[in-house]
């Protein structure tokens, strides 16, 4: 590897890529940037009395910061301020279980630009905050790996893509300007960096254990007296046996991978990295193992049941409104709007074989007859009578449809008509076809002009 930034994970980039290529999201980010100016400290900060650490004052800091510099080989100029916990996150009263050790920020502005003749990054000024827990609860190793992580975020430019997020989200949320599919990659993404960004606090410790027991510490506030960070293996095995329970559900707002993962994922590239022999392919292999530790946690149907739930959807509602000459754009929203919700790409869950879908519906059918609960199948009902209303109505031919489908499942037309009700009730009907026809006139006239 020639320089650390090759350490970042290379799912974390196509995604992003993904996202990039597909919304178009530099232009939006570029424009909310030139509308931004460098702030400096804020107000609040100057009132809460966060003292300038200067070098004389705080020399292991600065050794610290400068080693994480030498290591990533970046050339920057700093200041750091020193404040306790309560004085730098916006937190209720139990800020200190919080585990906010340190905060970085640069002017949007400032824009890294690699330099090949001192190969290091070059940036503008920038401010480093930690709090008195981080300077007195962990050793040099584990001050510079939070501060590598933080670095990290700052090299790969990841903030600069908080700017998709609204602004006015509440606490905890992370609702971004994105489309659904956009919004879901985006969060995918979110996760994943957070290992980009360890593996940079690897490289700035210089070895597994001090990047481990210091993302432990930061995290759950627990020492090495009390928890063993080699046996990783075991909260991993815990993954594997929660997976299924809604314990190990994916938080839609969650912007960090779980810590087993995180910690695995940690544990994999220090041992391919710090080896003797350590090269590009082995690198590529560490990725495609975090890959496959994502799969224990990625956006999918918590079991078999669901999943086949799932698919009993996407098949027969596509068979449903396969049966029109012409399925409505709205209808085939509706479908991947739904799929896309547990699936990270909807295109795979469709069959397109008329002969295979219907095969794999009478599949689905046996399997969500032996064993699903009957809220579960009725949530296969409610998902398709929105799919059919998806364009304005539910046709005659779609009712028989449900009806019949509904029958293969244990569920009475009694039953699905009382769900109609409730479902139209909840949503109204999507389109007016009045003010549709309207539109289409007034199309009409400009065109004869």
């Amino acid at each position: 590897m020639d320089n650390v930034f090759e350490a970042r994970l290379g799912g974390e980039v196509d995604d992003l890529t993904r996202l990039r290529e597909a919304y178009d999201i530099d232009g939006y980010v570029d424009a909310v940037l030139t509308a931004r100016e460098d702030q400096g400290i804020s107000k609040r900060q100057i009132i809460s009395g966060l003292p300038i650490a200067e070098p004389e004052i705080f020399p292991r800091v600065y050794r610290v910061i400068d080693r994480v510099l030498g290591r990533l080989a970046l050339r920057m100029r700093y200041e750091v301020h020193i404040g306790c916990l309560r004085e730098l996150i916006d937190v209720a009263e139990d800020a200190d279980s919080a585990g906010a050790f340190l905060r970085f920020s640069v002017s949007p502005r400032e824009i890294a630009v690699y330099d090949d003749d001192e190969l290091a990054f070059l940036f503008g000024r920038g401010l480093v905050r930690l709090t008195s827990s981080a300077i007195e609860g962990l050793s040099d190793g584990e001050l510079a790996s939070v501060i590598g992580h933080e670095f990290g975020h700052l090299v790969f430019r990841h903030c600069r893509w908080n700017l998709l997020e609204r602004p006015d989200n509440e606490a905890g949320s992370i609702e971004t300007v994105l489309p659904l599919m956009g919004d879901l990659f985006y969060r995918e993404w979110k996760q994943k960096r957070e290992i980009s960004a360890d593996r940079m606090g690897a490289i700035a410790a210089g070895n597994f254990r001090d990047a481990a027991t210091g993302l432990v510490k930061v995290c759950f506030g627990l020492s090495s007296a009390n928890f063993d960070v080699g046996e990783i293996d075991s909260l991993v095995a815990q993954l594997e046996e929660l997976k299924g329970r809604v314990e190990i559900e994916d938080d839609e707002n969650t912007t960090h991978p779980v810590y087993p993962i995180r910690l695995k994922a940690l544990q994999l590239f220090c041992d391919a990295y710090f080896s003797e022999d350590f090269c590009d392919r082995k690198l590529t292999e560490v990725d495609r193992k975090v890959d496959a530790l994502y799969d224990l946690i990625s956006r999918r149907t918590r079991n078999d049941v669901e999943s086949a739930a799932l698919k009993l959807y996407a098949t027969a509602g596509l068979d449903m409104i396969s049966n029109r000459k012409e399925p409505s754009n709205r209808e085939i929203r509706e479908m991947c709007d739904t799929i896309a919700r547990f699936t990270s790409w909807p295109l795979l869950e469709f069959v397109f074989d008329v002969t295979r879908r219907r095969r794999d519906i009478a599949r689905h059918v046996r399997r969500l007859n032996a064993e699903a609960p009957e809220a579960l199948k009725m949530r296969v009902v409610s998902l398709l009578i929105m799919l059919s209303a998806a364009d304005g109505a539910m046709s005659s031919q779609e009712h028989a449809y449900i009806l019949k489908l509904a029958a293969r499942i244990g569920i009475g037309p009694e039953m699905v008509g009382e769900r109609i009700t409730h479902v139209m009730t909840d949503l109204g009907f999507p389109v007016d076809f009045l003010l549709e026809d309207c539109v289409t006139k007034v199309r009409n006239l400009i065109g004869n002009e």
